[in-house]
């Protein structure tokens, strides 16, 4: 082979590469050389035209490339690959990390009300001083993106992110959507123009531990909220939502009200 890494090493970056790409792009024929010409064109510092014809047709890996960039395949596999290979990239200790989100929508009476219900978890493990904490709480929004960030899967509506904090988190929740009025209009000569208003009656469970997980630490939080949907400079579609929520806080002993605004929908 052209590059100097070992196949114990390809082993590795392969797997990550497929992992990131499986709801982003079709398997390829040998992803393995793929990888290797773009190993190669990055650390030659060289033209598409001249990668060496043993790693295929350049025109057809520049398109490939090109094609998984957009979908963002290859930022995906690099967070995955410092996720679980720290100490190979210079790091002091070795952690990991895992995370799922599920989310269904099933319409009820009628066309328009939808009852939206998500489940999510991320947990860490590994050296002590490495492992992630992640975020229970917030108020989103919380979008199915590849990340392991604090906030990725926390929502808890009334909640600051920093409330509910973890090595490992669990989150429910459960929204009934429906709309209230189709606006259809603008502000007079403004660029900005009223699309729906919608409202939505919701319900979140979620807890963050360490070590044992304790069913009478939940945290939950129920309340409404108002989306307005609207369409800046003619072409920027925006959702801007406000909302209000009833907390428990088993923890602190504590109910209170709380009130919530963001751009974009809860999930």
């Amino acid at each position: 082979m052209l590059t100097e890494m070992t196949d114990a090493e390809w082993e590795i970056v392969v797997e990550a590469f497929r992992a990131a790409r499986s709801r982003r792009g079709g398997r390829g024929r040998d992803d393995r050389k793929f990888l290797e010409a773009l190993h190669y064109f990055a650390v030659n510092n060289i033209t598409w035209r001249a990668l060496p014809k043993e790693f295929g047709n350049w025109n057809s890996i520049w398109k490939r490339f090109w094609r998984l960039s957009q979908r963002g395949v290859f930022e995906a596999m690099l967070a995955l690959l410092a996720e679980t290979s720290r100490t190979a990239l210079g790091s002091d200790v070795d952690a990991g990390a895992t995370i799922l989100d599920v989310r269904g929508y099933q319409r009820v009476f009628g066309r328009h009300t939808v009852v939206a219900a998500r489940a999510a978890a991320a947990l860490s493990w590994g050296d002590v001083l490495g492992r992630r904490v992640f975020s229970a709480a917030g108020s989103g929004p919380s979008y199915p993106v590849f990340d392991f960030g604090r906030d990725t899967v926390g929502l808890l509506r009334g909640f600051a992110p920093e409330d509910v904090v973890g090595t490992r988190v669990a989150v429910a929740n459960v929204d009934v959507r429906f709309p209230l009025a189709r606006i259809q209009r603008g502000i007079g000569s403004w660029p900005i123009f009223f699309h729906t208003l919608h409202a939505a009656g919701f319900f979140d469970a979620g807890n963050a531990w360490d070590t044992t997980f304790r069913s009478a630490d939940i945290r939950t939080s129920t309340g409404g909220e108002l989306s307005l949907d609207a369409v800046l400079a003619h072409y920027f579609r925006v959702t801007i939502t406000g909302g209000a929520a009833w907390t428990h806080d088993p923890v602190t002993d504590q109910n209170r009200a709380a009130f919530f605004g963001r751009v974009g929908y809860a999930f």
